[in-house]
């Protein structure tokens, strides 16, 4: 070749070059960088901010401190030794008018074995008692467990039990502004009803960080306990199959959480009518295989489950395969962001009655499995522990006829399983208006079973380049940008608050 040919084809070459520059700068501008071999997404930059951690500060009508005198007036010059001698004289005030009774807990190290509320500690509906660290020093009960057995109206506020843990059966207790470390077990244990858990940080737990149950599943009365705008992080030191939060019973609250640096799942639930939302999950499930960031009970009972509004992204430990999330048949899951999950974004297990809208799956390597449960073994064969949970559940209740009028027309008839009654077929599941982006821009696997049996429609299917209706993908906006022309074709699509989800 001539030195005027070379000349000729030089201007292709470069703008081949070019061209290849322009692709490979556009598929890493979306992921940007290898974890484990891993491509990773951008992580959602616009979402909400923790507050700085500050707290009100109280006035006391007793204060105690570690080297206070029970014998002294509990005033804030002369306080007393110990909550013990606050709590009696507490009880000689009038609580018919007054707002509330403040026990002021000075700076230091109360060592004490155990510290117990019962009802004779109780407040009133107008009248709390609140425990509350004074001032900004901190206070610490070490090696404590905080006990609420039957105490009601009490306020436990701005304090660190540190190798203990905080225990409540009980009604209307408010815990807030708390740490717990160090426990050897659960952190939290919270059973009853109206029960509030915010703004607390739980962390370094030999099992799980909070558990929760309240509610009756007879009645589908509320339990009404709320864990919101909490941290929670470095759980299941001795027990990792624990989950970080475990919420069982009716009618509770998981919110406006950030978990993170959990072996296992970040949030497990069963029972009915919970609402998980809000929360902020990422770096989860770094141990275990085969398990979710949020997990439930399978099978057929719990019903009326909202999942929604979530942000789960880049868990497992770079060689697992974690799942995003794992609904219970009766599941809603909308409004939220699955993003760098090496294994499934949504594993249905076979469920039934789940609806699966409006979601972002970014980057999942399977987006969704829906694969047809085998009614076999112990769990889902004949006479199965699923199928005798569903015997003795009070779905022939007229309650439940009216609330969850699904679970009453279940068929156990192991001799017509092709009915779409029978309860483990994949029935009546909605798969709709969701945006997938991934690297084969494709929804994932839905079986023959469970594509005829439920819904599979308007779904998006992109690759992970295709993000022009984004705000700005690459650094981690994914707000869709209505304005655009490459907005209209996901006009369905209802914009993801992220500024709301985490902490606050």
């Amino acid at each position: 070749m001539n030195k005027s040919s070379k000349n000729k084809f030089s201007p292709v070459i470069i703008c081949l070059i070019l061209a290849a520059g322009i692709v490979a700068g556009t598929f890493l501008g979306f992921r940007p960088f290898y974890y484990n071999n891993i491509y990773i997404a951008p992580v959602p930059q616009n979402l909400s901010v923790a507050a700085a951690g500050t707290h009100e500060y109280i006035y006391g009508d007793f204060y105690v401190s570690p080297g206070g005198d029970d014998n002294a007036a509990g005033t804030a010059d002369f306080p007393f030794a110990t909550i013990a001698r606050a709590k009696k004289a507490a009880k000689q005030l009038d609580r018919d008018y007054r707002n509330h009774i403040v026990i002021a807990l000075m700076e230091g190290v109360y060592e004490l074995d155990e510290l117990k509320f019962t009802e004779k500690d109780s407040g009133k509906e107008k009248c709390r008692m609140i425990f509350s660290a004074y001032g900004n020093g901190e206070v610490v009960f070490s090696g404590t467990d905080v006990v609420f057995d039957g105490a009601q109206y009490i306020t436990f506020s701005n304090i660190t039990v540190s190798g203990g843990q905080i225990r409540i059966d009980s009604k209307n207790v408010d815990i807030s502004g708390c740490t717990v470390k160090n426990s050897p077990d659960v952190g939290i244990s919270a059973k009853g009803s109206n029960i509030n858990i915010t703004g607390c940080t739980v962390y370094k737990t030999g099992s799980s960080a909070v558990t929760i149950n309240g509610g009756s599943t007879k009645k589908l009365t509320a339990g009404n306990i709320v864990f919101e705008n909490n941290l929670v992080y470095d759980t299941g030191l001795t027990d990792k199959t624990s989950p970080a939060v475990v919420i069982q019973g009716v009618g509770n609250v998981c919110s406006n959480n950030e978990i993170l640096h959990t072996p296992g799942s970040a949030v497990y639930y069963s029972g009915n009518d919970h609402r998980i939302d809000y929360n902020y999950i990422h770096n989860v499930v770094l141990e275990l295989e085969g398990t979710a960031a949020v997990t439930s009970a399978d099978g057929w009972i719990n019903y009326g489950n909202l999942v929604r509004y979530n942000c789960i992204s880049t868990i497992g430990n770079g060689k697992n395969a974690p799942v995003a999330v794992a609904p219970s048949s009766g599941t809603q899951a909308r409004g939220n962001i699955f993003i760098n999950i090496p294994g499934t974004g949504v594993d249905f297990r076979g469920g039934r009655d789940i609806e699966l809208s409006n979601n972002l799956l970014i980057n999942c390597k399977a987006p969704i499995v829906y694969e047809s449960i085998t009614p076999e073994g112990e769990r889902f064969g004949e006479n199965g522990t699923a199928w005798q949970e569903l015997e003795n559940s009070p779905r022939m209740s007229d309650k439940w006829k009216e609330v969850y009028p699904q679970i009453s027309s279940l068929s156990d008839d192991f001799s017509d399983t092709s009915s779409p009654y029978f309860a483990a077929n994949p029935t009546g599941s909605i798969i709709q208006d969701n945006i997938i982006l991934s690297a084969k821009a494709t929804l994932g696997t839905v079986d023959e079973k469970a594509a005829m049996l439920s819904n599979t429609v308007n779904n998006h299917l992109l690759t992970l380049t295709q993000t022009d209706m984004f705000t700005d993908a690459k650094n981690g906006n994914y707000t869709i940008d209505f304005d655009s022309e490459e907005a209209k074709a996901y006009e369905n699509f209802l914009n993801i608050p992220f500024d709301s989800i985490g902490r606050y």
